[in-house]
């Protein structure tokens, strides 16, 4: 055993101590000195302690702004390399160290340049690379300081909704621009939709003048909108802008149209039949629109047959339906009603109706009473007073019944003047009475109501008013 031991150590003693090293057991993406896995941990950040944005700065004025660079690593040092493209732009270090978890401050002078143009921006850029070329374009800007006054107004020299136009046509419109401050503006205009161009897209207007700007369009192809919008935007030099949003109708045009005439023949109306007797009726279908259609019936019942269902029509194309009719079991009516309902694929849907009368109508009970609550003659009234009395109406038809009521004379005022009275029940119906004038010594006046049920029979109500 002493022997195994000493041939054991003797081996360990002569492998060398780097063998057992970390790197020889480290993942290919861990070796120090090269990209992975470094550039996804060991990533940085960079914000200004103070936004240059915020600062108004004039041509030429200089300022300085520290931009915070930090690293998110939090075992690893990272080795920066700060440069800028933009002129004007210095930085207080090229090349600088940041520690795990740590934050450098950067020192970045700005000179402003001078201005060009109506923007009111200047944008810059500053690129950061680590060791590890993880890199980071950091975009900022600065603006200047208005100084200007900056009021002006705009308006149409004529409205363009007020125009119509086809599509591929082009419109032209003037919008007045007027500056109502105390200096000079430099305007520049920036179309937002397609097909809109301008007469100029740069101009200048002095303090108190008008400027008109020609806004040119190509109206576009119609969709489902009746009008079609455009966009676009006013900048000036002295920080304000507008945007101006208007319409443009479409032309009218015809639609394509969804127009039906219907005709019978023969009115159905004109035939009596016994329960249980057919006979046909030719329908014509005239296609008064604009566009090929297709028609068909609609219909659940058991007595109305038709020599088609479904048929199509051609503009201004006419077809005959026949309609065959099977007279019900007779009931308390006098005719049937019928009905089906015609529908045009192009939209259109007509309910057609007609009625069949009986050979031998149904015995006819069309009984009803009519009294009053309170009969006026007994109630004497003067010259121009005005009374009121409900006449009560008892239905006796056996089914629901609607009353008329009538007068021929204008003191007599109904309310209402027509009623519907469920069957076995009464009603009542305020009869208003203003007595008219007296004609010499008059010392009463005669009234005649006509009450009159939908099924036929008419009651005539007679009553004397006294003069008081």
């Amino acid at each position: 055993m002493k022997k195994l031991l000493a041939v054991l150590l003797t081996i360990l003693m002569a492998i060398p101590l780097f063998a057992f090293s970390p790197v020889l057991f480290a993942k290919e993406g861990d070796k120090g000195g090269g990209n992975g896995g470094k550039e996804e941990k060991c990533n940085f950040t960079a914000r200004f302690e103070k936004e240059p944005a915020t600062i108004g700065m004039e041509a030429g004025q200089e300022e300085t702004f520290i931009l915070l660079v930090t690293n998110n690593c939090g075992m690893e040092q990272l080795k920066i390399k700060a440069s800028s493209e933009n002129a004007g732009l210095e930085l207080g270090n090229a090349e600088f160290e940041v520690a795990p978890k740590g934050t450098f401050r950067l020192t970045v002078k700005i000179k402003q340049p001078p201005k060009s143009g109506t923007s009111n921006e200047i944008h810059w850029m500053i690129k950061l690379v680590s060791q590890y070329g993880k890199q980071l374009e950091f975009k900022f800007i600065t603006r200047y300081k208005i100084t200007q006054e900056c009021r002006y107004t705009v308006k149409w020299e004529k409205d363009p909704t007020l125009g119509k136009l086809d599509p591929g046509q082009e419109g032209e419109y003037g919008l007045v621009v007027t500056n109502i401050g105390t200096t000079k503006i430099n305007f520049k205009v920036t179309s937002k939709t397609e097909g809109l161009r301008f007469s100029i897209n740069e101009f200048s207007v002095e303090a108190g003048q008008k400027f008109v700007l020609k806004v040119i369009i190509k109206q576009t192809a119609r969709g489902q909108e009746i009008f079609s919008k455009w966009a676009f935007v006013i900048a000036t030099d002295c920080g304000e802008q507008k945007e101006i949003v208007f319409r443009v109708f479409f032309k009218a045009t015809e639609q394509p149209s969804c127009k039906f005439a219907f005709r019978w023949q023969k009115p159905p109306e004109s035939v009596k039949l016994d329960p249980g007797q057919e006979a046909e009726f030719p329908l014509e279908v005239t296609n008064k629109g604009t566009q090929k259609t297709t028609i068909k019936i609609e219909y659940s019942g058991e007595f109305l047959k038709f020599s088609v269902r479904e048929f199509e029509l051609e503009p201004g194309a006419k077809f005959v339906l026949k309609v065959t009719v099977k007279q019900p079991p007779v009931g308390k009516e006098p005719s049937t009603k019928f009905s089906f309902v015609i529908v045009a694929s192009c939209g259109q849907k007509v309910q057609i109706s007609f009625r069949i009368f009986y050979k031998t109508p149904p015995a006819n009970n069309c009984e009803f009473e009519v009294r009053w609550e309170k009969n006026p003659a007994n109630t004497p009234l003067k010259a121009g007073q005005r009374e009121s009395f409900n006449l009560l109406i008892k239905n006796k038809t056996g089914k629901n019944m609607k009353f008329a009521a009538s007068s021929g004379s204008s003191a007599i005022k109904f309310s209402p003047d027509r009623l519907e009275v469920p069957n076995g029940h009464e009603k009542k119906m305020k009869v208003t009475i203003t007595m008219p004038g007296k004609q010499n010594n008059e010392k009463e006046k005669t009234f005649e109501i006509v009450i009159k049920a939908d099924c036929g029979t008419t009651k005539v109500v007679k009553f004397t008013v006294k003069y008081k």
